[in-house]
């Protein structure tokens, strides 16, 4: 792996990261009890760990059944790896000198594995946000 992979893979691992947090908004807006753009404003600056947090007590368990207690944990899980993609990779992995891509077979991996995991939860929510929006469609407020 070179150091340009590494920041492809890098990048499209963050770029899954805001598709969950913008599905995760797009879930609570539509779940409140506010008018959806009301809700969406004031949850739109919340972090991934907060936004869980909102989608999970406004959801009570009842109106989005693809959302089961095994997600929400994963949810929790994406959230730490986030935090460490984003916030600490470059300083607390070591890069190889020649080719300046991740120099140990397990980081490698887990970066292919958590980019595999943040593809499917944000494919999972974007269809889950879908199908929410069109079983409330009659009752979302938009203003």
């Amino acid at each position: 792996m070179t150091l340009f992979d590494f920041r492809v893979m890098h990048s499209t691992l963050l770029e899954h990261y805001q598709f969950i947090e913008f599905h995760l908004e797009g879930i609570c807006a539509a779940l409140g009890k506010k008018p959806f753009a009301d809700t969406l404003e004031d949850v739109e600056k919340h972090s991934l760990g907060r936004l869980v947090q909102a989608v999970r007590r406004l959801e009570g368990g009842k109106r989005v059944p693809g959302l089961s207690p095994g997600v929400y944990d994963e949810l929790n899980e994406l959230c730490a790896d986030r935090n460490f993609w984003s916030h600490c990779c470059y300083t607390e992995l070591d890069f190889d000198p020649k080719t300046g891509g991740l120099k140990h077979q397990e980081d490698r991996q887990r970066l292919l594995d958590d980019l595999h995991r943040a593809e499917e939860m944000r494919e999972l929510l974007y269809r889950q946000k879908v199908e929410l929006m069109e079983r409330h469609r009659d009752s979302i407020t938009l203003f």
